[in-house]
């Protein structure tokens, strides 16, 4: 195994790939889960589940270039294409034979696509409020093209519609997008990888039942951009053995609401043999798991 999979105890370290770089944050021991952050955002956006998660896994969560503290490649466009391949090479470098991926929004895209194309490197797969699975229409289009433009919609302000709940973690998460989207180079960022999902190949739903891994999925009832009428219908379909959950979040479901988040994760994660972490939370049983209608 690469050193730098066994030197990332609790540390932040910065990781040189051939494609570019990227800043990796590892916490606590156990079997490995890779949280992958979403556009906007960083890895802190995970603080709420990794404090909790971390008693029993190894957490890595990864900044891309562009976010958190990396600035963006000088004489590369972002794009969801550019960050998969930074992903596929950060896997090779850490050696990691196995992890159980949570992605968030653009990081659920990555998550999805690398556990399609290598599935037997990845365990199980928690996606949040996905990309990659809406249908292609002239709406969604429009949308995609309003928001890689210079005339989007900050997503600062965006922000505020997607967030159903305010708590002591969505409000420093509004703060940091305000405060990011202040920087033209991560305005440019930001509406380089929001132009990048028109391209047909940032669509998964062709390919989404290649993925035989376990998957739970969680959705917010009130989020408006991954919907889960349309959205989470879709991933059903496609991939069937996915548990669904709707919550009564928006678009960040492990920020609005933790304790909730957790306990569905916690569940998910015993009911395939994986340890369950340190909790207070009174889980449910397997058998009342069930997926919500999704017409809600």
């Amino acid at each position: 195994m690469d050193p730098l999979a066994t030197s990332l105890s609790t540390t932040s370290d910065l990781v040189s790939l051939p494609s570019g770089s990227v800043r990796i944050q590892s916490v606590g021991q156990g079997p490995v889960v890779i949280c992958l952050h979403g556009n906007p955002g960083d890895a802190r956006d995970f603080d709420p589940i990794v404090s909790v998660l971390s008693a029993s896994y190894r957490c890595l969560r990864i900044d891309w270039p562009g976010y958190g503290q990396l600035s963006p490649p000088l004489q590369q466009t972002v794009s969801v294409a550019f960050l998969f391949q930074l992903f596929v090479e950060l896997m090779d470098k850490l050696n990691i034979d196995s992890s159980i991926l949570l992605g968030h929004s653009m990081g659920g895209y990555i998550a999805s696509r690398y556990a399609i194309e290598f599935p037997n490197r990845v365990a199980g797969l928690v996606l949040v409020s996905p990309a990659g699975f809406t249908p292609s229409n002239l709406m969604t289009q429009c949308f995609i093209r309003l928001m890689g433009s210079p005339l989007a919609i900050p997503p600062s302000a965006l922000a505020r519609r997607y967030l159903r709940h305010r708590n002591e973690t969505t409000g420093p998460l509004i703060d940091r997008t305000y405060a990011d989207y202040a920087k033209p180079e991560v305005r440019r960022t930001i509406r380089q990888l929001w132009r990048s999902f028109l391209d047909p190949a940032a669509n998964l739903l062709a390919t989404a039942d290649a993925m035989t891994q376990p998957v739970l999925v969680i959705l917010g009832r009130h989020d408006p951009l991954i919907k889960p009428s349309v959205d989470g219908k879709a991933i059903q379909q496609m991939v069937g053995h996915a548990r669904v959950r709707v919550l009564d979040v928006g678009h960040v479901a492990f920020a609005e609401a933790p304790d909730q988040f957790n306990q569905e994760l916690a569940l998910f994660l015993a009911a395939f043999g994986k340890p369950h972490f340190t909790s207070d939370l009174a889980l449910e049983s397997k058998a009342g798991y069930e997926v919500p209608s999704l017409s809600q």
